[in-house]
């Protein structure tokens, strides 16, 4: 998997469209790499996810993407 992340950050242009979601290039790796920094505890969560984890998971599996959180 980390091999997989890695090819897919390696192919990575701006010019590329987004593959899942609306995303730019510079947009998707800092999201990736918030990801990793929360696993890592470098980074914490301010404001709890609208979704579960579970869930989270399915609509990865099914190409779905993740609702933003709301505009305050």
């Amino acid at each position: 998997m980390k091999n997989d992340f890695y090819n897919r950050i390696n192919q990575l242009s701006e010019k590329q469209q987004a593959k899942y979601g609306k995303m730019t290039v510079q947009q998707m790796v800092c999201h990736c790499t918030d990801f990793y920094r929360l696993v890592l505890k470098e980074l914490e969560l301010v404001e709890k996810p609208k979704i579960s984890a579970h869930e989270a998971i399915e609509k990865t599996q099914s190409k779905q993407t993740v609702p933003p959180p709301p505009k305050k």
